[in-house]
């Protein structure tokens, strides 16, 4: 779908707005967020939630810092997430016996059921959301969106090189 915005005054190279990737890529993220939250609606769990316990089912033990670096969500608002999943029974945390400041953290069984729970339906959301293309054309769109993330995650993690290692 392209959007034939009116082009302004001097052009724009013969690019329309409609024809900006990024805005496509927003306005996707919007269609899969309403796709995700309709399956996911009766566990109330955010994105966010939701990738934070498959983080720690993922690296059992792991701690907020550790989640940061898999998970692209900011500490503190991983921190604020912990705490409402422990709240809720899904996560536990654990003090670290070597570091008192440091809390380990571990799906509770509740915690695994709801993500055992969940997995089917964001499969189903997954399976709406793609339909259009067909089994390569999901592979060659999983390999590029894995890029993308992980050159923009790791980027904003302040670990992106541009290949230049002077």
């Amino acid at each position: 779908m392209t959007l034939n915005a009116p082009q302004p005054e001097g052009g724009t190279d013969g690019v329309s707005l409609g024809d900006s990737l990024l805005l496509r890529i927003i306005h996707l993220g919007v269609v899969v967020g309403k796709e995700a939250a309709e399956k996911l609606s009766p566990y109330e769990l955010s994105p966010a939630e939701i990738s934070i316990l498959w983080a720690c089912r993922e690296h059992p033990g792991c701690t907020a810092v550790m989640i940061s670096q898999v998970v692209p969500i900011d500490t503190p608002s991983i921190s604020r997430n912990v705490h409402r999943l422990v709240g809720r029974g899904l996560l536990a945390r654990r003090r670290s016996s070597h570091d008192r400041r440091e809390v380990r953290l571990r799906l509770s069984s509740e915690g695994e059921q709801t993500l055992d729970a969940l997995l089917p339906l964001l499969s189903e959301a997954e399976r709406q959301v793609l339909q259009a293309l067909d089994e390569e054309q999901v592979r060659t769109f999983r390999l590029y969106t894995d890029a993308l993330f992980a050159a923009n995650f790791l980027r904003a993690e302040g670990e992106w090189t541009d290949g230049d290692d002077g």
